[in-house]
């Protein structure tokens, strides 16, 4: 386009003079007019070239993306989040029960492989940071680390197949009358016991749904875990389990051996049998999330591959445009 805004206007300019000169010198075109449009088409090109290159950046960058360890397996997952109402649900060890059955009863219906449930889903572009102290080395207040929080079910690791790198996973001993535990990702362990064993060792979340948080011993480790997005690398991560910390709100992760969205339905009905004034809402598969992540990267990659073939067509077209025009003056 603007390439083309010079011998327009020049086209709807045109010197007299200058033409009848360079006719009298014999010339088949100005000499002026054939370095211009020269000059415009080379401009063209390159500024084609400089998209085209821009694109396989960023087509590179979306490639690298899609390869980066989510930490997860997605396929085959639907989650929905639950809001238990504090009236009916007013302490948390009847959070924790209501949770406890109906993964139960989710666990044995058709076509499910696990089920579980976590504070926050990976990829959904939100989490939440607690500050916490390593029990041999505390620190003042204000000073203290901070680290992402999840609190989950047992089934959890299992149902994302989430691998297991050191200790155990949680099981449903650990509930409010055991010792308070926490499972720690692989980045939290190499940044604050770099060089030493992780499994035994205590530390204090700052958050609790009754009372004083406990000190946690450290009973597991666990891959790190996107939880924010796959452009922002893993952070250091904690886990507590949910009959140690029976919070309201949290988000079903049912692994199937069908269609996922095929179990929409009957989560629902699940859900109403157990308490029908519980909502269930933001039915969405692992699926869903991931592609959601890597959506921006994708559409930039496509705008810009787009830009840069329409720029060399019409690169294409004022080579052809020129040549073509070029010829004619010459052959008049």
């Amino acid at each position: 386009i603007f390439t083309g805004l010079l011998p327009a206007w020049r086209a709807s300019h045109p010197n007299l003079a200058t033409s009848m000169n360079e006719a009298a010198r014999g010339s088949s075109e100005g000499v002026a007019g054939g370095r211009t449009r020269a000059g415009l088409v080379v401009i063209e090109i390159v500024l084609a070239l400089v998209l085209l290159a821009s694109a396989g950046l960023l087509v590179e960058s979306f490639l690298r993306l899609q390869k980066v360890p989510a930490g997860f397996d997605h396929t085959k997952v639907i989650t929905a989040r639950l809001e238990l109402p504090n009236a009916s649900y007013p302490k948390a060890q009847d959070t924790a029960d209501f949770y406890k059955k109906l993964l139960e009863r989710v666990s044995v219906l058709p076509g499910v492989q696990s089920a579980a449930a976590a504070w926050w889903i990976p990829l959904s572009g939100s989490d939440i940071d607690l500050s916490f102290d390593v029990q041999e080395r505390p620190l003042p207040e204000g000073q203290q680390a901070v680290a992402e929080v999840n609190v989950v079910t047992p089934e959890y690791f299992r149902t994302l197949r989430t691998p297991i790198a050191l200790g155990r996973a949680f099981t449903e001993r650990d509930d409010k009358n055991a010792p308070p535990v926490a499972i720690v990702s692989e980045s939290f362990a190499k940044q604050y016991f770099p060089g030493e064993n992780p499994i035994g060792k205590r530390i204090t979340p700052n958050g609790s749904v009754d009372g004083k948080p406990p000190v946690r011993e450290i009973v597991g480790v666990v891959a790190d875990m996107h939880l924010i997005s796959l452009k922002v690398a893993p952070r250091p991560q904690i886990y507590i389990p949910h009959q140690q910390f029976g919070i309201h709100s949290m988000s079903i992760f049912v692994r199937t051996q069908v269609a996922p969205e095929s179990l929409t339905n009957t989560l629902r009905r699940t859900v109403a049998e157990i308490d029908k004034d519980v909502p269930i809402y933001r039915t969405r598969t692992l699926t869903d999330y991931m592609s959601q992540s890597v959506a921006q990267p994708r559409l930039n990659a496509m705008l810009v591959g787009l830009f840069a073939l329409i720029s060399l067509l019409l690169a294409a077209a004022g080579i052809f445009g020129v040549m073509s025009y070029s010829v004619t003056q010459r052959t008049q």
